[in-house]
């Protein structure tokens, strides 16, 4: 599984775990819930790595309790980049013929 599409699996469970409790404790109602699920579902189906963090941006406004778990994940999904490029750049300079760098 590539990096962004594991970045939007954590962000969808960790969301749908945060919409559970909000249920369960009375935070929102189901409508609500629902309405927040709908929107979530709708953005992540979407490809484009920059479209989605922009609709994410605008998603969570308002909402500190999103916006935690999109700057969690984002942390995590930005230090995999890093790892695998460093790794790219590792392997480039081991091999003879050179490599190709993305």
């Amino acid at each position: 599984m590539d990096n962004f599409n594991q970045f939007k699996k954590d962000f969808k469970r960790d969301l749908l775990i945060k919409i559970v409790i909000s249920l369960k404790h009375g935070y929102e109602s189901k409508t609500d819930s629902q309405a927040l699920v709908r929107k979530l579902l709708e953005i992540l189906k979407i490809d484009d790595q920059r479209m989605v963090f922009s609709q994410l941006n605008k998603f969570s406004e308002g909402r500190p309790d999103i916006l935690d778990i999109i700057i969690k994940r984002f942390n995590e999904f930005d230090e995999r980049e890093k790892t695998e490029k460093i790794n790219q750049i590792i392997i480039y300079f081991k091999s003879d013929e050179g490599g190709e760098i993305n």
